[in-house]
């Protein structure tokens, strides 16, 4: 019985992977999208969406199989309640990415040009290193990685208020084109929801390999 709870867990394991790998493509694609103008891009985020969903569901049956069947020693337990949270995160991550690639999408259609995106350049690179990092956390079992990937989300939130702030100077200033500047900070808004899952994970990576509740908003 324990050979086949222990076949369970690692298949929990991979899948958990495979979905953190698709995650962090759709949302490398959704940004990429924006950065390059490249709509072909976002259908690779549609597909990634489709696969990421199929995931979730898997995983949600395999985690529940798991607490169900069998009483699991306090490690695994914590691996598999981390399982569930993180599974819940990287959808959410899909869904955001889908959010971003789409939204780009229709400001391509209506003729975006390539321009200054300010501050979303670079809060884009911090939320997609913070997928990237606690992804990685999850994979190693590092516990130092998930506590540096989840810190850098108030670089994150910092940079919205900072794109915020400079949406508002644009308006001021008469700015040509109003609409792709409100358009701008619905988008960044997307990306700090980006970090927030990524900090989530972060989260349930540290209770999985350490057995404490982070709160990296408590602190």
């Amino acid at each position: 019985m324990r050979d086949k709870f222990e076949e369970q867990l690692e298949e929990l394991n991979r899948d958990l992977t495979k979905m953190g790998d698709l995650c962090i493509e759709s949302v490398e694609h959704s940004i990429k999208a924006l950065l390059l103008q490249d709509k072909s891009l976002v259908e690779d985020v549609d597909s990634a969406e489709e696969a990421i969903d199929a995931l979730c569901s898997r995983i949600e049956s395999e985690t529940l199989s798991l607490m169900m069947s069998q009483q699991p020693v306090a490690s695994d337990f914590r691996f598999i309640s981390s399982a569930m949270r993180m599974n819940t995160d990287l959808e959410r991550l899909g869904d955001q990415a889908y959010n971003i690639g789409h939204f780009v999408k229709q400001l391509l259609d209506i003729g975006y040009e390539k321009r200054d995106l300010g501050s979303i350049d670079e809060m884009a690179k911090i939320a997609l290193e913070m997928v990237r990092e606690s992804v990685s956390a999850f994979r190693e079992g590092n516990a130092q990685m998930a506590l540096d990937a989840g810190h850098k989300d108030d670089q994150v939130d910092a940079l919205y208020m900072k794109v915020r702030q400079e949406a508002i100077q644009n308006i001021r200033d008469n700015a040509p084109d109003p609409e792709f500047v409100v358009d701008s900070v619905i988008i960044a808004k997307y990306l700090e929801r980006v970090a927030d899952h990524a900090q989530n994970i972060s989260e349930a990576v540290l209770y999985s390999v350490e057995g404490t509740e982070h709160r990296f908003n408590e602190e």
